[in-house]
């Protein structure tokens, strides 16, 4: 539970900063959403399947979508690098403006960062360390979980 109440807060941020930021021009990704004031559009890689993610996801539609004004997308089961970046560009083009992703590979948590800075898409995964080579990148909000060695 805690791991989902970190994602959250961290989107939480981002689309406050978002809408701060909103403004002015438009600063790359989804050019058409400009003034956008939701719902804001969040695609969710999982990396699970079954009861278990079914609840999950139900908490996603039924208690996050209406209380902060979000729609999700889910991706079927991501199980590497190229089906997260497949699901990255479904969700770019379905007009979402970031994605919530579970699956943890570093490798995959690279490409993913890279790929969401190139088309303006916030990104956060649940893992348990940053991954050091795209740590700085603007659009890239980090990692929700617990680092193992601490």
């Amino acid at each position: 539970m805690k791991k989902l109440l970190t994602i959250l807060l961290a989107l939480f941020m981002i689309f406050s900063l978002a809408a701060c930021n909103n403004g002015g021009g438009n600063e790359g990704g989804n050019e058409g959403d400009s003034g956008n004031q939701g719902p804001w559009k969040v695609g969710v890689a999982t990396n699970s399947s079954g009861e278990a993610w079914e609840i999950q996801r139900k908490y996603y539609e039924n208690e996050l979508a209406p209380t902060l004004n979000m729609e999700f997308m889910f991706s079927e089961t991501v199980s590497d690098a190229a089906a997260l970046i497949d699901f990255i560009d479904q969700a770019y083009a379905a007009g979402c403006q970031g994605i919530i992703s579970y699956h943890t590979s570093q490798e995959g948590v690279a490409q993913a960062a890279r790929k969401c800075e190139e088309l303006g898409m916030y990104y956060v995964t649940q893992n348990s360390m940053v991954t050091a080579e795209v740590a700085d990148l603007p659009h890239n909000i980090g990692h929700c979980g617990a680092d193992p060695v601490k």
